[in-house]
């Protein structure tokens, strides 16, 4: 298919054309305005992939694309597929040339696999969150003018792309400024309808918040396997939007349920006001559920049909108001492991008060049991009193006591070993709940302290702990290190670690390869980072 422009013929390329750095090897996926195609960029040995304009596309749709690439290529976030290049083909069409990631969109995972676990639905949640909470809070120049803050306004399931367990973010093509105000009229809706916010339904104003009502039906879908508002019809689709008729959440986990109301709400004003409060309400659910799996393992798991770490089933309680839901969930928690605590504490105590008489007193009477106690003075423990009887057990089969017995009215109490395991099993069950039950506040955590820990894991060699010590820094602030500082170390660290991992054949070549060109896009030319990156995707080192 072509068409004329300035008396040029428009064409889509073909395989073996060179577009950009590479030359293409097959198309990936046709869209309504353009199509994606992989190329090779044989001078490092690396895929790349290419968004190709349709030559019937309109002039509003080209528009798009340049901004979509002017905006994009300022995002550099490990949950933002990345930007290298934007140019036309040897016909005018414009493209971009991006990252190649060899993964399913969350569309595909949905569509073969139905609902998601909560863990990971939960896990994807994060992910678009944290791209979400960058682009809103990105400060950059467009058009020469400084700004900060860019709206998606089309996230969906089918701009979700997972790299193994990383979630990435997708498609900016009708993303905006923030400080630029953008007014939808109504009958004219940009974006993907069924996930359109209210107020692009009614001809108001959008912000950040529409975004994060977007955020809202992917969770919605991630939980329930379908859309928020399935209808065919536009303007049934859009009239469900502007009233909120959707079917219930299929949970019974209440902290999700708030979550995804909040984000739902029809006024914007009664939502998150930021991506950051929903991202942080989200993380502590997560780390509810799943405290001992990282959101990227959890994926991975999933996507590979490996068996999860195991995660707590029954989520902590949830307040109705939700603006102190995670803080309330909290408290409720802590006062559960305090309760258990006095408890075990409590019969402990009963135990080596009146347990340990009872348990000498039956170890006496069998035949093969060992004394316990070695004071001769000590008379027979009595057993207590039953229903059948108040009075005491016969003591006729009592031992003449030694002259140096006490008197028989005034017995002096058995110490022996029960007894001092008794009171070693109070002190030990104390110490248990001084040390587990009543922990200390948490220490914030800084990604320079993270980065420093994950370096001396990745000197004994181990390579997984470490990894996640760098993941974990790439979405923890620092009081010392700059932003860009902290993504270029944990992103170098992070392939140090894929490459002892790659060798002990526990992630295959791709992963292996993906890091380190994500190390060649971090540093810039010429930097010894930047050269290992190319030997190693080159094969000289490995």
């Amino acid at each position: 298919m072509n068409r004329t422009m300035n008396e040029q013929t428009l064409e889509l390329p073909k395989e073996g054309d060179r577009v950009g750095t590479g030359t293409i090897t097959d198309l990936i996926s046709v869209g309504g305005t353009a199509r994606v195609y992989r190329i090779l960029v044989t001078s490092l040995e690396i895929y790349r992939a290419v968004k190709i304009m349709n030559p019937e596309a309109t002039q509003d749709v080209r528009d798009r694309f340049s901004t979509e690439a002017k905006i994009t290529a300022k995002l550099s976030h490990p949950n933002i597929v990345q930007i290298f290049n934007y140019g036309e083909t040897a016909s005018g069409l414009p493209y971009i040339e991006m990252e190649h990631v060899d993964g399913p969109t969350l569309e595909d995972v949905l569509r073969k696999r139905g609902a998601l676990p909560l863990p990971v639905a939960v896990a994807v949640s994060i992910g678009v969150l944290e791209a979400v909470n960058y682009a809103h809070n990105i400060n950059y120049t467009f058009r020469t003018q400084p700004l900060k803050g860019i709206m998606h306004r089309d996230i969906k399931p089918g701009n979700i792309v997972f790299a193994t367990g990383t979630t990435k973010l997708m498609d900016f093509g009708i993303a905006r400024p923030a400080t630029v105000s953008i007014h939808t009229v109504a009958g004219d809706l940009v974006g993907t309808v069924p996930y359109l916010a209210p107020e692009y339904c009614t001809g108001g104003n959008s912000d950040f918040r529409s975004d994060i009502y977007q955020v809202g039906l992917l969770i919605y879908e991630c939980i329930n396997g379908s859309m928020a508002y399935p209808q065919t019809d536009i303007g049934t689709v859009v009239e469900a939007i502007k009233t909120g008729q959707r079917e219930p959440l299929n949970t019974s986990n209440k902290v999700i349920t708030a979550i995804v109301g909040k984000c739902l709400e029809l006024d914007p004003a009664k939502r998150y006001q930021t991506a950051a409060d929903c991202l942080a309400d989200v993380k502590a659910l997560y780390h509810s559920i799943s405290p001992r799996t990282t959101p990227e393992a959890q994926i991975s798991a999933f996507l590979l049909n490996t068996t999860p770490p195991p995660t707590a089933e029954t989520p902590p309680p949830i307040r109705a108001d939700h603006a102190t839901a995670m803080s309330g969930t909290t408290g409720t928690r802590k006062l559960k492991i305090a309760a258990t605590a006095i408890l075990a504490l409590l019969l402990a105590v009963g135990f080596a008060l009146f347990g340990a008489k009872y348990l000498n007193l039956s170890t006496d009477q069998s035949p093969a049991a060992t004394p316990v106690a070695a004071t001769p003075a000590a008379e027979p423990p009595q057993p207590p009193p039953t229903a059948a009887t108040s009075t005491p057990q016969p003591q006729t089969a009592q031992a003449k006591p030694k002259p140096t017995a006490a008197p028989a009215q005034t017995p002096a109490p058995a110490r022996g070993k029960q007894d001092v395991r008794d009171s070693r099993d109070i002190r030990d069950i104390q110490d248990i709940r001084d040390s587990k039950d009543t922990p200390p506040p948490p220490r914030p955590e800084d990604a320079q302290t993270l980065i420093a820990e994950a370096k001396k894991l990745l000197g004994q060699n181990n390579a997984q702990e470490a990894l996640a010590k760098y993941q974990q820094a790439l979405k923890t602030p620092s009081a010392t290190l700059a932003r860009s500082e902290i993504v270029r170390l944990s992103i170098y660290g992070s392939a140090k670690c894929n490459t002892i991992l790659f060798n002990d054949d526990k992630i295959p070549r791709a992963n292996y390869e993906a890091s380190w060109r994500s190390v060649q896009s971090t540093y810039p030319a010429g930097s010894p980072e930047h050269s290992e990156a190319a030997k190693h995707l080159d094969g000289a080192i490995r």
